[in-house]
C-alpha cells in the first residue's frame, strides 16, 4: 500500500511535493506465509491421524485378548464345578471346547489339557493340572494364545 505525503517547497517552489512512502506493515498474509501455515497444520493432522489409527489397532487387540481370557475363564469355571473323576474322564488327556465368547475372535480354538504333574504312574496320584488354552489369529495374521492353569485334587483342598 502506498501512502502519499504532501510537502511544500522551502524556497522557490510553491507546489506540493508528492512523496511515495511504502508502509512497513500489511493487512494480510503473503502466499508464502499461507503455504507455511498449511504445511504446519497438515503435518500436525497427519500425526494425529497416525496416532488415532494406532490407538484403534491397540483397542481392537485389547478387545480380542479380553474375549479370549474371558472364554478361558468361563471354561475353567465350568471345570471347577465338576468333580475330580468327571474332569479326568471328560477332558483327559486333551479335549476341545467352543463357547460364544469366541465370537469376536478369528479362527479361535479352545483346548483343555489334563495331566498329572507328579506322573501318571505315581502311587496315590490325586493331583491333576488342568490347562485351558485359547488360540486365535489376531489382526495382521499374528497367532495369539492365552492360557489358564489350575490344579485339582481328588479330595479337595482339605482331602
Amino acid at each position: 500500500m502506498l501512502v502519499y505525503v504532501f510537502m511544500r517547497g522551502a524556497r522557490t517552489q510553491s507546489y506540493p511535493y508528492i512523496l511515495k512512502l511504502r508502509r512497513s506493515f500489511s493487512r494480510g498474509f503473503t502466499l508464502v506465509e499461507i503455504l507455511a501455515a498449511i504445511l504446519v497444520i497438515s503435518v500436525a493432522l497427519v500425526a494425529v491421524a497416525g496416532s488415532l489409527s494406532l490407538g484403534n489397532a491397540l483397542l481392537s487387540n485389547a478387545r480380542q485378548i479380553f474375549a479370549a481370557e474371558s472364554a478361558a475363564q468361563d471354561q475353567m469355571e465350568l471345570i471347577r464345578s465338576m468333580g475330580f473323576a468327571a474332569i479326568v474322564s471328560t477332558y483327559a488327556p486333551n479335549a476341545a471346547f467352543a463357547t460364544p465368547g469366541f465370537a469376536p475372535l478369528t479362527d479361535a480354538v479352545g483346548t483343555v489339557a489334563v495331566d498329572y504333574p507328579l506322573g501318571a504312574a505315581a502311587p496315590n496320584n490325586r493331583l491333576i493340572r488342568v490347562t485351558v488354552t485359547v488360540a486365535w489369529t489376531a489382526s495382521g495374521g499374528r497367532a495369539m494364545v492365552r492360557s489358564l492353569v489350575s490344579f485339582f485334587t481328588e479330595g479337595g483342598i482339605s482331602g
